[in-house]
């Protein structure tokens, strides 16, 4: 097979694996929980009132994240993938 046909194999490999995918599914999106985990402390009282207090607060967040919450987040995605499957798609508890 010549590199052209290669590629173009590969790149309707790779459009069929999209239409297949849910076009929204927080629940196997890792950055979800980090959103979150950053909205409580960036949000937390008092708001932030200016653009600088917003980015400080966002840079101590982001830095306050363990390695580990995020070496947890990553190794769940096995779990929510057969949870999301198990649940036909449907919404699951993450």
């Amino acid at each position: 097979m010549g590199k052209i046909a290669d590629v173009q194999l590969r790149s309707k490999a790779v459009i069929l694996a999209m239409k297949n995918w849910p076009p929204n599914s927080p629940d196997l999106s890792p950055i979800e929980n980090i959103w979150s985990i950053l909205s409580n402390d960036v949000y937390k009282d008092p708001e932030p009132k200016t653009v600088d207090q917003l980015k400080r607060r966002l840079r101590k967040a982001w830095n306050s994240i363990s390695l580990e919450t995020l070496e947890n987040l990553i190794k769940s995605l096995p779990r929510r993938m057969k949870a999301v499957i198990a649940n036909k798609g449907n919404t699951i508890a993450y």
